[in-house]
């Protein structure tokens, strides 16, 4: 899945991760959020984020009704380890999580995640984004640049692919 930005950027979702995502979720249900990271890079000389792997919820997280908070501790270890084994490619592109929602929207929370991870300087690419699952068929997806600690530059919406 390919998810284009009016600034040109373009988000890529490889179907085996989608299919992972998937899985994982159907596995998990709805009834508590759950989330995870999102590891990429950035094409050069191009505009394509492509994202590589993703978290799946760790025994460290927290996942409530209406909150996933990640483990900071397991996130980073997850960095780092793409970072070293890609030979310094692969790094951090944003977040995951869900919304028991059939049209997931982001909430206060999210959009002051997104702020405080421009802040402190968490965007490797000038770019970072996040999906959010609904318990449907839509995917709410966000993008933010390092330009902007105030939410989302541009949310789009897209589908699970068949």
């Amino acid at each position: 899945m390919e998810v284009p930005f009016r600034d040109g950027s373009i988000l890529v979702l490889p179907d085996r991760l989608l299919s992972k995502l998937r899985a994982a979720l159907a596995m998990s249900g709805y009834d508590f959020e759950s989330g995870g990271i999102l590891l990429g890079s950035k094409e050069a000389q191009s505009p394509r984020f492509i994202v590589k792997e993703l978290t799946l919820p760790s025994s460290l997280d927290t996942r409530k009704r209406f909150a996933f908070v990640r483990s900071k501790n397991s996130a980073n270890r997850a960095i780092e380890r793409a970072w070293r084994t890609s030979g310094g490619t692969v790094n951090y592109l944003g977040e995951w999580h869900t919304h028991n929602e059939k049209s997931p929207c982001p909430s206060s929370v999210d959009q002051n995640l997104i702020g405080d991870l421009v802040v402190d300087g968490s965007i490797p690419f000038g770019r970072i984004f996040m999906l959010i699952a609904g318990n449907s068929d839509d995917i709410f997806v966000g993008m933010t640049t390092a330009a902007n600690p105030n939410g989302f530059v541009e949310e789009r919406r897209a589908k699970w692919p068949v």
